[in-house]
């Protein structure tokens, strides 16, 4: 009779393993490695099934192999994809699958696969042995071998333990700049505190410094070592003015190490070599001119990175000083794995918002009131949203704003804890009051408070928010005092007012919400996202099922580039570039002596993102060209002045234009990206037979505003199915001939270019000045659509220079002339398909 799998264990697999020395506290068994991924129906959270390993194999402590168990009618190997599986996920090199009749193993140190007779199961030393041969250290006094402090009753999930191990490791093989990137909410604070206290109980170090850029972060990490109180007292020191050099624990912010303190910084008045450890906690947006000069200084200590992101274009110095990390652990894999709450969102547009902006002119006529300031006299004719509380104050746009939102949280429970990123200050101020006001029925004073460093109790207020327990404060307005860093499990809502183009930022915001909270029961959150942030998600964010790579391309194209200072002339300091190569992929300019450099670009014109802190941001094309023939671009920026009064423009007419909840789990009863690109393709295909019918409907005026009615009212919506393809400045028509036809999605950038590469003949063969107004006016397309595509674009400011509308009219030689001009541009625009490239 065959042998269940139990029996299998107890009666075959057991026996061998013993028998090869392997004692019971060396072996454990139904190792829970996963809490099993929450999902969603409708908003009622469920958990799968955790991952649990049969055995996993340790030598003091320190797991060494992980072996999976069929029963007697499978073949020998039929568990070794399993056992490989778990082995990687915890960082081990030996991989075991058995029937009980025998083995079968995988070493990852020789990348070797051998069938094993069941006697000649490895013993301990034999693994041991193989490791120490690799390099290994497992050796007695090993810090890897120390115990993990677990009086706190913390038990360290398995990507902490192998995040601890890799970098004690590399510690031990030399290595001393360590970067660690794990998502906001996995515990880079235990991390590091278990690291620290590895290395210090086994004599390896002596003095420690935790090094932050926030008062509040320095605090929570003081508090997260309180485990090294012992009975000879507490060795932490808090570093506020002075630098004792009596204590073994240092916390500390930068800015107060950096200060002058009697004629010098603060970390000068110690010797280099006074800290042996140094932990850099939320890296990524620390200044890195400041907290390098700090590492520079104590440059023989092991440097341990914290970040919560991958690399990006504002995190590029951060990568260029620490490396590569020598662990990721991703927002998407937290979330797969059971540790991170899911989340939802709910993405909102209103009708400026759709429309990429204000026309002031066309407010004013329609009844707004525009107010300016005294002294101000470049009122441009078109506000972008990003420009919104910024450059002009819209209150009716923040106002139904306020209204849909306290709608969105009335019809879920008000009581949910929330926080609102807004543009500035004042903003925030604004966004507070309007939503204390909408929620004033519930009898609180406090439901609305505005956390800001302008705040005289901000600390007060956060406290108070962070507080699971506390009823109020319900509501938090904020600029980005919340958006890194602190630790509030109980948030459910994360609301985006303000438009967000740092990947960096997005994620870090994104990651308030990331935390259970079993106080309140919390296993999911919401992003209610009214500025198109949520474009910024990407395979770092999603579960592991949903991440996709594209293939890289064999580009050879190089750009220099240097940027100034327009004022002074000098090197604008910290700046920085990315290129755009192709659609959703971006090549950051790296730092090479006084300039900035990338490579492994396509060969054309590309647009270039420049900027630097305190400066004004530039986009400009520059060609990228082999690197024997790149030559030097310079490029000014100019320092951002002084805030001036704002615009303000009242009486805009503002209504929600549509509104979608996305869930990241398809058995949700919301429509899922999936699910939602599926209904839209079926009622774009209902509408349009080909392609070829695409560019007709495309390029008749009428037909394409008929069709888009049409598919709004069913709720399909250009823009949406842009962003969730990853392009969300994509050309319409693109958008759909990609979704229903499988045609190629350009942005509209793209589609620009090509026009000017493969209509240089054309172009050439007009005047001059008609040569150059037809280039503007395909830059008008690229910025807004081909809906610019028509007379009142001559309005903008860029067609000025030719007199205007009527000038321009006269220079083509009358309106039939310009009419046909915009019919020619847009042919060329899109192209019959024989003639596409």
């Amino acid at each position: 009779m065959t042998l269940s799998e139990a029996d299998t264990r107890a009666k075959l697999i057991d026996p061998a393993v013993t028998k090869a020395g392997w004692d019971e506290p060396q072996i454990r068994r139904e190792v829970q490695i996963t809490q099993g991924r929450l999902y969603l129906v409708g908003n009622e959270p469920h958990r799968r099934q955790p991952l649990y390993a049969d055995y996993v194999l340790s030598w003091e402590g320190v797991p060494l192999a992980v072996l999976e168990a069929k029963d007697e009618a499978h073949h020998v190997a039929a568990g070794l994809q399993q056992a490989k599986k778990y082995a990687e996920m915890l960082d081990v090199r030996f991989a075991y699958s058995s029937n009980g009749r025998g083995f079968v193993e995988f070493d990852y140190v020789e990348n070797t696969e051998r069938v094993l007779k069941v006697t000649q199961f490895p013993r301990p030393r034999d693994l041991i042995e193989r490791l120490q041969r690799q390099g290994a250290l497992l050796r007695s006094g090993d810090p890897l071998l120390y115990p993990y402090n677990t009086t706190a009753g913390l038990l360290p999930r398995y990507y902490q333990d192998v995040a601890v191990r890799r970098a004690i490791s590399a510690a031990g093989a030399g290595k001393t700049r360590l970067l660690l990137a794990l998502a906001t909410g996995t515990g880079k604070t235990y991390i590091a505190s278990q690291i620290a206290w590895k290395l210090y109980q086994t004599k390896r170090i002596k003095r420690t410094l935790f090094l932050a850029d926030r008062v509040f972060l320095r605090d929570q990490a003081y508090n997260n070592f309180a485990f090294f109180v012992g009975p000879a007292g507490d060795p932490r020191y808090v570093v506020d003015g002075e630098l004792s050099p009596h204590a073994e624990l240092y916390f500390g912010i930068y800015q107060s190490l950096y200060a002058d303190h009697g004629g010098k910084q603060l970390f000068r008045h110690v010797p280099p070599d006074f800290f042996d450890l140094i932990i850099v906690d939320e890296c990524h947006r620390s200044g890195f001119g400041t907290w390098k000069e700090i590492l520079d200084y104590f440059g023989g200590a092991v440097q341990v990175g914290l970040t919560a992101t991958p690399k990006r274009t504002d995190n590029v110095d951060t990568y260029a000083y620490f490396g590569e990390p020598i662990y990721s652990y991703s927002l998407g894999q937290g979330i797969t794995d059971g540790f991170l709450a899911t989340y939802k969102v709910h993405k909102v547009r209103t009708n400026l918002d759709q429309a990429g902006g204000v026309n002031v002119e066309d407010a004013i006529i329609s009844g707004a009131e525009l107010l300016v300031p005294q002294g101000t006299d470049d009122i441009k004719a078109f506000y972008s949203v990003t420009e919104f509380e910024k450059k002009i104050s819209l209150p009716d746009w923040t106002s139904k704003i306020c209204e849909h939102l306290a709608s969105t949280l009335n019809a879920g429970n008000p009581m949910d804890r929330t926080i609102v990123f807004c543009v500035n200050m004042d903003h925030a101020l604004e966004v507070r009051q309007r939503l204390q006001n909408h929620f004033a029925h519930l009898g609180f004073s406090d439901f609305a408070v505005r956390i800001v460093s302008e705040e005289p109790y901000s600390s007060t207020l956060l406290e108070e928010f962070r507080d699971s327990y506390r009823k109020t404060p319900v509501i938090a307005t904020t600029v980005d005092l919340l958006s890194t860093g602190v630790d509030i499990p109980s948030v459910r809502n994360i609301v985006f007012i303000k438009p967000v183009g740092s990947v960096v930022v997005f994620k870090q915001i994104v990651g308030r919400g990331t935390r259970l909270d079993p106080v309140i029961d919390k296993k999911w959150f919401r992003i209610i996202d009214y500025t198109n942030a949520t474009r910024l998600f990407d395979d770092w964010d999603r579960p592991a099922e949903d991440a996709a790579e594209l293939p890289p391309e064999p580009w050879r194209g190089m750009i220099r580039l240097q940027v100034l200072d327009a004022e002074t002339a000098e090197n604008a300091p910290g700046a920085w570039a990315i290129a755009v190569a192709a659609p959703n992929q971006q090549v950051q300019l790296v730092p090479r002596s006084n300039e900035l450099v990338a490579t492994g670009l396509p060969e054309l014109d590309l647009a270039v993102h420049i900027g630097a802190p305190n400066y004004n941001g530039r986009r400009i094309r520059l060609p990228a060209v082999r690197e024997d023939e790149a030559e030097l671009a310079v490029v000014e920026l100019r320092p951002v002045k002084e805030r001036a009064e704002r615009i303000l423009l009242k009486g805009v007419e503002v209504e929600i234009a549509n509104e979608v909840i996305l869930t990241v789990d398809a058995t949700g009863q919301q429509m899922t990206a999936t699910e939602y690109l599926a209904y839209a393709k079926g009622a774009l295909q209902e509408r349009i037979e080909d392609r070829a019918d695409l560019r007709k409907t495309w390029l008749d005026a009428e037909r394409r505003t008929i069709l888009l009615a049409e598919l709004e009212n069913q709720g399909v919506h250009i823009g949406l199915m842009a962003d969730l393809k990853g392009v969300h400045d994509a050309d319409g028509h693109d958008v759909i001939g990609n979704l229903a036809f499988a045609g190629p999605l350009l942005r509209r950038e793209e589609r620009a270019q090509t026009f000017r590469n493969h209509n240089s003949v054309w172009l050439s063969s007009l005047p001059p000045q008609h040569r150059e107004i037809a280039l503007e006016l395909v830059s008008t397309y690229q910025d807004g659509g081909i809906n610019q595509l028509k007379r009142q674009a001559l309005k903008l400011d860029r067609f000025k220079k030719f007199g205007g509308a009527v000038g321009v009219v006269r220079i083509l030689g009358g309106s039939d002339a310009l009419d046909g001009l915009l019919r020619a541009i847009q042919e060329r625009l899109y192209p019959p398909l024989k003639e596409a490239a």
